[in-house]
């Protein structure tokens, strides 16, 4: 049987949600959403979130709660994106459970309470949430909103990491790589990031490249540290292009190309990464792998002192001398 393209799909699904059925109005709010089959419109997409949300499907109501919480294609509302989490919630979403539980912790569209967003992950965690056991771990961890209690901390972030949450893995990698909380083993903590890599995790691919690049638990290999800080930036690691400009700029696991570097720090300067900034700034200074423009370099220098780039403020106060 021929498989169906995008757009016969698309059709599909738009023909039954016009009829009233509320998984196909689903599917086509995320059609719209996505551009699957069809132009991306975030306002049809919100509507027909809307019909099935109507319609009692926990799965809208969740999508339906992040539109509003985030203001895409909306004016933003918090309140209503909790009333939404706590309807999909009731109808056993139990991402729209822990969504919930981080609204009450931090405040978001509802009075900060601690204490029920512990219950709230608890109730997740123990119907066996990925997310509900990191975040549960996580907050023993610290003793917020429950007393600090190392050993449960480490149990939930463990079943956490059984169940395939990059989050909790890298938080044990962490701990295996310190020897903080858990005996020291860095073949562990390797192996940990590497697992959260393959699990998409941006923060996986970075810890796991400074592993390659620095022979932590892993025999030393400078070319797969630049393959790993690659996979991280595509992922939206910001901080893995600083860790290319420096490989570009000095040769490390791939050959020396000085305007390749400085387009990588450009890019994580884009993005607000402070190191980048200042390392952008320090391109347009002296004409690293770009044309020099000292103004340039000083807005640089500004925004990364701003950031907490320590180096920026004294290469901002010598840049200015320089030229005032």
């Amino acid at each position: 049987m021929e498989e169906k393209s995008p757009q016969e799909l698309f059709e599909e699904y738009r023909a039954a949600a016009f009829r009233g059925d509320a998984q196909a109005q689903l599917r086509l709010a995320e059609c719209y959403e996505r551009g699957y089959g069809t132009p991306t419109d975030s306002g049809k997409a919100m509507l027909w979130y809307s019909f099935a949300a109507e319609q009692g499907l926990a799965e809208a109501q969740y999508q339906l709660a992040w539109i509003y919480l985030r203001g895409l294609g909306t004016k933003s509302d918090a309140a209503e994106s909790v009333r939404l989490f706590r309807l999909a919630a009731d109808g056993g979403d139990l991402r729209a459970l822990c969504a919930l539980a981080g609204c009450y912790f931090r405040g978001t569209g509802t009075e900060k309470d601690p204490a029920k967003a512990v219950q709230l992950y608890t109730r997740a965690a123990q119907a066996g949430s990925a997310e509900g056991e990191y975040r549960l771990g996580t907050l023993y961890l610290r003793g917020e909103g429950v007393p600090q209690d190392t050993e449960t901390a480490l149990q939930w972030l463990q079943k956490a990491a059984d169940h395939y949450s990059a989050d909790a893995m890298c938080l044990l990698a962490d701990m295996y790589e310190q020897g903080k909380n858990l005996p020291q083993d860095t073949e562990k903590a390797f192996q940990l990031f590497r697992s959260a890599s393959m699990l998409h995790s941006g923060e996986g691919a970075l810890r796991e490249g400074r592993c390659y690049e620095e022979g932590i638990g892993t025999k030393r290999s400078p070319a797969d540290a630049v393959e790993c800080y690659r996979t991280a930036s595509s992922r939206g690691a910001t901080e893995a292009y600083y860790h290319l400009g420096r490989c570009f700029a000095e040769g490390i696991g791939i050959d020396v190309n000085p305007p390749l570097a400085a387009v990588q720090w450009r890019h994580g300067a884009r993005l607000g990464h402070a190191p980048c900034l200042y390392m952008a700034g320090h391109c347009y200074e002296t004409g690293f792998g770009t044309a020099a423009d000292p103004e340039r370099a000083l807005m640089c220098y500004v925004q990364a002192a701003h950031g907490g780039e320590a180096r920026a403020a004294e290469a901002l106060k010598r840049l200015k001398a320089k030229l005032m």
